[in-house]
């Protein structure tokens, strides 16, 4: 019998933990598009001249209202487990253009990047 268990063992827990792994991958690149969305949001409520008035070039919140705009929070970032803007999410800008990707970590490879601008 334990024989038995072992074998169903060995046999599915490799394929729950891919799943699980491509489940935050997929979690994580929405996540992003949701920021992505957010972002572009804000920038065309500041008028739709400068991404920098929106994220730092570092990737910080400059109006504060992209948590705001989430619902009060950045969601967590499945690869990393955090939520914190320009460390568990990678946002770049300038003037013309901005980018955001969920950094991957551990638990997940999330590799799709949001662009913006041109």
């Amino acid at each position: 019998m334990l024989l038995i268990v072992q074998v169903a063992v060995a046999i599915a827990l490799p394929s729950l933990l891919s799943t699980t792994r491509t489940a935050r991958t997929k979690a994580a690149n929405a996540n992003a598009r949701a920021l992505a969305t957010t972002v572009q949001a804000n920038y065309m409520r500041l008028g739709g001249k400068d991404y920098t008035t929106v994220i730092t070039s570092s990737g910080s919140d400059v109006t504060g209202n992209i948590a705001k705009d989430l619902g009060g929070t950045v969601p967590v970032n499945p690869c990393t487990g955090g939520s914190t803007l320009g460390i568990d999410y990678i946002l770049t800008s300038d003037s013309t253009s901005a980018s955001v990707q969920a950094k991957p970590g551990s638990n997940c490879d999330a590799t799709t990047t949001y662009s913006m601008g041109t």
